[in-house]
């Protein structure tokens, strides 16, 4: 999992000291997820409220 975050971070923030850019890269994946999750359960609740009509 930390050659990604390396990967990541070299990719989006090449200017970074490596620690800052591992750290960087964790909190934007973290970031990434959390809003997916978020928006698959409101997809899912706006599709449940369409069927209750």
């Amino acid at each position: 999992m930390q050659w990604l975050f390396n990967l990541i971070g070299k990719i989006f923030f090449p200017r970074q000291q490596e620690w800052e850019r591992s750290r960087s890269a964790k909190i934007m994946l973290s970031v990434v997820a959390v809003s997916s999750v978020v928006g698959v359960i409101l997809w899912k609740v706006m599709k449940l409220m369409n069927r209750i009509k």
